[in-house]
């Protein structure tokens, strides 16, 4: 896949990223890739709830080693995640 393929790839994994955190903490309207989950007001409960919204949303379940902060860090720690391993082509 081209590099430009994968910008917009990254590009739709963020979007979805964002939309999802609205939906689990609406306060969390500022789209930083790289802002902590915890910054954007998405605090443990909530992360609970946005993993299994990515799951649904991706049609993916996330192996256990997955769910660890340096994956589950920030938006774009997922778009990585989700991009390397479970949207690969």
């Amino acid at each position: 896949m081209s590099s430009e393929g994968l910008e917009v790839d990254r590009h739709r994994v963020l979007a979805q990223i964002f939309n999802l955190m609205r939906e689990v903490a609406p306060q969390s309207v500022q789209e930083n890739p790289d802002i902590s989950f915890l910054e954007a007001g998405v605090d443990s409960m909530k992360l609970i709830l946005l993993v299994t919204r990515l799951e649904d949303a991706f049609q993916i379940e996330f192996e256990t080693d997955h769910l660890a902060p340096q994956f589950l860090g920030s938006p774009a720690s997922v778009a990585g995640l989700l991009l390397d391993h479970y949207l690969a082509v």
